[in-house]
């Protein structure tokens, strides 16, 4: 089975901060493309930018500081696109990997370079900025809370769409290349399709700017499953 990526990158141009989202979705021939439908991907759009808004709700609530998603876009690119939406592939990063589990398999991953992961501690534990500069035992935990809320809380608006039962796997806190860390997720989608959906997002906290980058690895029956398209395919999903 086809699997599908959908990327959340965030904006790493200066511009001005905005209420309004900004949305691009794909076009009908990219959805095409992925084997999915305009009709599918325009709802996988609405819950995507839904199940952000829960995210940045829960990290805002963790965090202690306002987190507001600034813009939203989706859109289709080969697999060898998405290394550089963070960086060369030799560039050093910080993820935050979590697997999704319960009636459809997926892959989650938060990942930043250092000085995106440090800020976000720093946030966290209530520190000034730039107290933290290394990666130990209080920080991997940190990272791991961050990318635990991130990830129950998009796949709280997932599962309460359909009525599936998901839930992310524990965290796990990589540190290595940015080609490292997509090819430990990106190995079976790989062999699957050659494009992937991405969503490219801006946020912001407290006005100031956050860059990092959130990716998601489901397969076509997750998103079709958690968007209401396939319900009889999937027995744990409510009737009516």
């Amino acid at each position: 089975m086809a699997s599908v990526i959908r990327n959340i990158v965030f904006d790493k141009t200066n511009h001005s901060q905005t209420d309004n989202k900004k949305c691009r979705t794909v076009n009908q021939e990219d959805a095409g493309s992925n084997g999915l439908t305009v009709s599918e991907i325009a709802s996988w759009e609405k819950l995507v930018q839904k199940g952000l808004d829960n995210s940045l709700n829960g990290l805002s609530q963790l965090l202690g500081h306002h987190l507001k998603l600034d813009s939203l876009n989706i859109e289709t690119k080969p697999f060898s696109a998405i290394e550089e939406l963070a960086g060369t592939s030799g560039s050093y990063c910080i993820g935050t990997c979590l697997s999704i589990e319960g009636d459809i398999p997926g892959q989650l991953m938060l990942v930043h370079t250092p000085d995106i992961a440090f800020r976000l501690i720093d946030l966290l534990l209530d520190l000034p900025s730039g107290t933290t500069n290394t990666i130990g035992k209080l920080e991997r935990c940190a990272l791991e809370d961050i990318g635990n809320i991130t990830g129950s809380y998009f796949l709280n608006t997932m599962a309460d769409n359909a009525g599936l039962f998901l839930m992310p796997s524990p965290p796990k806190v990589v540190i290595d290349s940015l080609a490292a860390i997509m090819n430990m997720q990106l190995e079976f989608v790989r062999k699957q399709q050659k494009e992937a959906i991405l969503v490219e997002a801006t946020f912001s906290a407290d006005h100031q700017k956050i860059d990092g980058t959130f990716i998601a690895l489901p397969t076509m029956d997750f998103i079709r499953a958690v968007t209401g398209s396939s319900r009889k395919s999937c027995g744990r999903v409510c009737n009516g």
